[in-house]
């Protein structure tokens, strides 16, 4: 499918790649996309699955060396594992035990998932960090990116019109494979967990792939993949703007309280009260905080 400009309410847009009804970065090609549900599934699989910016960047880093027992920095960018950005061949082509990633839903992943016992670790971000995250990202990414504003980014994004579709959706339509196929291990990791307690959530990753590290190991990889030391030895394998990685920026949590207003705040808790009602995360980012 040709590529198509999402525009917002004052003319200002961005590139994306409509495939169907789906849609997706204006850099992941489409018959890679069209090709997933093809894919051999292997039993020894792990797959981390989200919605964008929720830290698979990390996430992808520490799994990596977890399984290779090291914290040598993996000498690849994630997306080189990214069933929705790779051709078929060359995850065929990957060595076992495989990290695989994506953003998809699953009804869009290899047909295989239904059947086989691989192992699923389900990331979640504070949505209202995620979006800012996102619109981050966009601002800078200069020839696809978006130029517009905030207020109108935010629009964009709730209204589930930009790639991925809706943070809401994505999270509620897992919740909804894990009930129906069982034979999917899945680990839920909260990036917000992860940064207040990595060790604690570290071993627990650990635990939950079998890989059994030790307390030095976990606490060296912690270490290795800060944020400061990945922005500079992944480096070489990322994709860059200007010369810097486009991928790693704050890494905190909170920093929606910076672009969120009261209204946007309250139009967020009426979407989340909607879409999240029964939901085992139902009451995880909502509440009332501080707003600008």
């Amino acid at each position: 499918m040709p590529l198509i400009q999402i525009k917002d309410s004052e003319g200002h847009g961005m590139m994306i790649r409509e495939v169907g009804k789906f849609r997706i970065p204006p850099d992941f090609p489409e018959e890679v996309f069209r090709e997933v549900p093809k894919l051999t599934m292997r039993e020894d699989d792990i797959v981390m699955a989200n919605w964008m910016r929720s830290g698979t960047h990390w996430m992808f880093e520490m799994i990596s060396m977890l399984v290779n027992n090291n914290t040598e920095t993996i000498p690849k960018k994630k997306e080189d594992h990214m069933l929705e950005y790779q051709p078929m061949s060359m995850l065929d082509a990957l060595p076992s035990p495989r990290v695989l990633n994506t953003h998809l839903r699953f009804r869009y992943l290899p047909e295989d998932m239904k059947t086989k016992r691989c192992k699923v670790v389900y990331l979640l971000r504070d949505p209202r960090d995620a979006h800012v995250s996102l619109y981050s990202l966009q601002t800078r990414r200069k020839n696809v990116g978006y130029d517009g504003h905030w207020k109108n980014w935010f629009t964009l994004c709730l209204n589930g019109e930009l790639s991925w579709g809706t943070w809401f959706h994505h999270v509620r339509d897992w919740e909804r494979v894990f009930e129906e196929y069982r034979n999917l291990d899945v680990h839920f990791v909260h990036y917000e967990d992860m940064k207040k307690n990595p060790l604690e959530e570290l071993r627990k990753v650990s635990r939950f792939l079998g890989t059994d590290s030790t307390e030095e190991l976990l606490q060296a990889i912690i270490d290795k993949c800060q944020l400061a030391r990945m922005r500079f030895d992944k480096l070489p394998y990322e994709a860059l703007e200007n010369g810097q990685s486009i991928h790693y920026e704050k890494g905190v949590a909170g920093t929606w309280k910076e672009f969120f207003t009261v209204e946007q705040y309250e139009q967020f808790e009426k979407l989340y009260r909607q879409n999240m009602t029964g939901s085992k995360f139902e009451s995880r980012y909502r509440g009332p905080v501080d707003v600008l």
